[in-house]
Parts: structure tokens; C-alpha cells; sequence
């Protein structure tokens, strides 16, 4: 396996790249200082072989050419002389030590002084590797405590809450790959505590929203109940419209609470929206029969287009469904009686469109910009629509590769839902 600690290995090439100059340094020099050596011994063995080869006037040239051979084969073969010549061996050794000389000290003058500097600049390239060395790793360790203590802190930043923190000066070791882990687990619980902040708000807000809205037709149901109960004598005429107002309010109500439920059921992610193909054409029809009473009570009619082709779309038919109702519904309690709601159904080779028109007051430009937004229209216009259908809508397309619009113009309002291919 690679060592991936890249400092380190960055060190341990520059401690390499100085230990390869020290030796070069120290051999270059010793090998000077053994030049010198050689030149020093050269010298005193061409001085003594003068001496041996004086001639006093009683050497022959025969005997001086036997001498010369007897030398070279000496300084050849200096233990095979020893062995043949043990006799003036040892005379040789007795008067080298009557002059001081022996094995501890040098029989060529300065020799002695050369070797102490050999030992000692041999010694010194040594001791040189090893300071470079302790140098690198005391420059590794301080960088590496530094850099854990720098960790640390940051990690008892965090511990507090503090997130904003910004991680500079990172190379590549291991120390700085664990800090840029770190930091992104950092950004992933910061992300996580600001989406919980963020729920916690929502929450809050929808608790007060769904408060808000409750009290409204759940006061009015008080009232007339109390109305009916206290008033024995209310003609029987009454009667029956509080009972129906009352009813209405309920339904509103219970409308209300399960369209806010499936809301808050997708911000939570906890709908599994299948991925499965459906026909368009009976998604539209079985979202017109579940409204089709509802329709007849309003004296509203509902219109068909575009429904002879068979449209398929991959996505979550019931669903799907509930928006397009939820649309449908809206465009009935905006139109008055014996006016026509008409449903489009259209089909091209970028996007299955379904359109929904319904005559009605042109919305301007400011209001379509809010009209999915949640309660707006039960906090602005003051009508019994609760505002919660069309976001509930838009939500539910969102999610399957589709978007809604709408558009006003030439007295008609137009939802338009485009399901993307």
C-alpha cells in the first residue's frame, strides 16, 4: 500500500537529498586526504629505495638489478617477504623501535595527523546526516503538533456551535486530508441544524396557520349551533339553513385539515411518489367524477377537450390526481352559477399539457405572483376558499418532473399544468 502521508515523504526526500551531498562531501574529502596519503608514502618508499640502491663503489650493476627486483617483489608482496626473511624482519622491527616506531605509530611522518583528520571529517559528515535528520523531524513533529492543536480547537468550536470557520494553510498530509473531512462533516451538520431550524420555524408557522384557520368556521359552527340550541322556536326554514351552513363549515373544516396534512406529509419528504405508467385520460376523468356533485351544487358545468388521443405519463396516478382536483376545485368556487369550467387535454413531443379555464375577474400580475403562496387567498380576498389547494398542487407536480402557471386574460383564468417527457 502507498503511504499517502505527502510531508512526510516531502522530509524524507529532502533528509535523502542531504545525506547523498554530506557523503558526497565526506568521500570527496577523504579521498583527497587519501591522494595525499599515497603521495606521502610514494614519497618514503622512493627515498628508502634511494638509500638501498647508494652505490658506495663495491655494488655490481648485477647486484644492483638484484636489489631493485628484491624491492618491487617486497612492495608487491609485502607477506610473502615477511615469511621468507623473518630473520631481517626482526632486526628491521628492533631498529624501528629503538627510533619510537611500532604498530601504534606511523612509520611515514604525518601519516599519524592524516588518519585523525580522516576520522574526524568522516566522523563530522556523520554527525552532520544526523543532525539533518533530527532537524527535519523536529521541524516535522513541531509542524504536526501545531497542526493537531489547530485541530483541536476547531473541533471544540464545532462542539459549540460554530460553524463559519474557514480551515487555510492545508498541505498533504494526513493531517490536513482528516481537516478537509472534517470541515465537510462541519458543513453537513451546519446544513443539518439550519434545515432543522428551518422545520422547527415552519412547524411553528404551520401550527399557528392551521390555528388561524380553524377558528374562523370553527367559531361560526359555535355560533349557529348555540343559535339552534337556545332558539326552540326558530322556524323550521332556519333551521335547516344553519344546519347546512353548519355542515359546510365542517366540511371545510375537515377539507382543510386533511389538504394540510398531505402538505405537510411532502415538505417532510414522507410521500413516496410512485414512478409508474398512468393514463392522463383517466386520471382527468376520475378527478371530474370526485367533483362532479360538487360542481352540480355551485350550478357550475364541467367541459372535456382533447380527450379522443390516449395520453400516458409515467408518475403517481392518484396523486396526480389529488392536484389536478385540487386545481378543478378551485376553478369551481371561483365561477358563478350556469357558468363552464373547461378541461384541456393536450399532447406534443416536449410536454403533456392539461389546462383548466374557468371565467372570472382578470388576476393581476402582483396576485399571480402570490396565488401559491399558502392562506393567501383566505388572507386577501376575504372568500372561503382556505388558500391551501393550489400550493398543495403545485407541490405534488413539482415533484414529478412537472410545473403549474397560470394565466389571465380575454375574461378567463388558466391553470396550466405541463407534465415535461
Amino acid at each position: 500500500m502507498e503511504y499517502e502521508n505527502k510531508e512526510a515523504k516531502k522530509l524524507f526526500r529532502w533528509f535523502l537529498l542531504c545525506s547523498v551531498i554530506i557523503l558526497v562531501l565526506s568521500a570527496t574529502v577523504a579521498m583527497f586526504a587519501v591522494r595525499s596519503y599515497r603521495v606521502k608514502e610514494n614519497e618514503a618508499v622512493t627515498a628508502m629505495l634511494g638509500i638501498v640502491l647508494k652505490n658506495d663503489g663495491s655494488d655490481t650493476e648485477e647486484s644492483r638489478q638484484k636489489k631493485i627486483s628484491e624491492c618491487m617483489r617486497m612492495l608487491e608482496h609485502p607477506h610473502a617477504y615477511q615469511k621468507s626473511h623473518q630473520k631481517e624482519i626482526k632486526e628491521a622491527e628492533k631498529i624501528l623501535q629503538s627510533y619510537g616506531i611500532s604498530e601504534a605509530e606511523p612509520v611515514i611522518a604525518g601519516t599519524k595527523t592524516m588518519e585523525r583528520r580522516i576520522l574526524l571529517r568522516t566522523l563530522g559528515g556523520v554527525l552532520l546526516v544526523e543532525l539533518a535528520a533530527g532537524g527535519l523531524f523536529f521541524i516535522y513533529q513541531k509542524r504536526r503538533s501545531r497542526k493537531l492543536a489547530e485541530l483541536s480547537d476547531y473541533m471544540e468550536e464545532i462542539v459549540r456551535g460554530h460553524y463559519d470557520l474557514a480551515l487555510a494553510d492545508n498541505t498533504e498530509d494526513e493531517l490536513s486530508h482528516l481537516k478537509n473531512q472534517l470541515y465537510k462533516i462541519t458543513l453537513f451538520l451546519k446544513e443539518e441544524s439550519d434545515h432543522a431550524k428551518e422545520k422547527k420555524t415552519a412547524l411553528a408557522e404551520s401550527v399557528a396557520d392551521i390555528s388561524h384557520q380553524l377558528k374562523t368556521p370553527l367559531t361560526s359552527a359555535s355560533i349557529l349551533l348555540d343559535n339552534l340550541n337556545e332558539n326552540e322556536q326558530m322556524p323550521p326554514e332556519t333551521r335547516r339553513r344553519f344546519l347546512r351552513e353548519v355542515s359546510r363549515q365542517i366540511y371545510s373544516m375537515n377539507w382543510m385539515i386533511v389538504a394540510m396534512l398531505k402538505l405537510s406529509r411532502l415538505d417532510a419528504g414522507m410521500v413516496a411518489l410512485k414512478k409508474e405508467p398512468f393514463s392522463v385520460n383517466r386520471m382527468l376523468t376520475e378527478a371530474i367524477d370526485h367533483l362532479e356533485i360538487f360542481a352540480e351544487l355551485k350550478g357550475v358545468k364541467i367541459r372535456v377537450c382533447g380527450m379522443e388521443a390516449q395520453v400516458q405519463r409515467v408518475g403517481d396516478l392518484d396523486w396526480n390526481r389529488e392536484a389536478v382536483q385540487n386545481i378543478l376545485k378551485n376553478a369551481i368556487e371561483h365561477s358563478k352559477e350556469g357558468e363552464n369550467v373547461t378541461v384541456t387535454l393536450s399532447d406534443n413531443a416536449v410536454y403533456t399539457s392539461v389546462s383548466i379555464a374557468n371565467p372570472g375577474a382578470p388576476i393581476t400580475k402582483e396576485k399571480i405572483k402570490k396565488i401559491f403562496e399558502r392562506y393567501y387567498s383566505a388572507a386577501n380576498d376575504g372568500s372561503s376558499n382556505i388558500g391551501i389547494g393550489l400550493p398543495l398542487a403545485k407541490a405534488i407536480l413539482e415533484k414529478q418532473n412537472a410545473y403549474l402557471s397560470v394565466e389571465s386574460e380575454n375574461g378567463y383564468n388558466v391553470f396550466i399544468i405541463k407534465y415535461l417527457k
